[in-house]
């Protein structure tokens, strides 16, 4: 049971650690070139960017999720906590 467990929580930090540090890197560079960033969305690319304080927040929730993926992913278990 607890393996089980185990293997849930290691794949979905891995998963979590992996996508939330890719996007982290991606929200980064539309902070410091707003444009160019601007200049990959299809619905409106020659529209005015976002101001850099949305993508300081989008960048701070993917810093977060990828935290809490590594987080699960590298954490060890408690001692004593075994099963009753």
């Amino acid at each position: 049971m607890h393996s089980t467990f185990r293997a849930a929580r290691l794949l979905l930090g891995w998963f979590l650690a992996v996508f939330g540090t890719w996007a982290f890197l991606v929200s980064l560079y539309a902070i410091f070139d707003p444009v160019g960033a601007k200049m990959a969305d299809d619905n409106d690319p020659l529209g005015r960017p976002d101001p850099w304080y949305v993508a300081a927040a989008i960048a701070a929730v993917y810093l977060a999720a990828a935290l809490l993926g590594f987080w699960l992913a590298l954490r060890k278990p408690r001692a004593g906590k075994g099963a009753v």
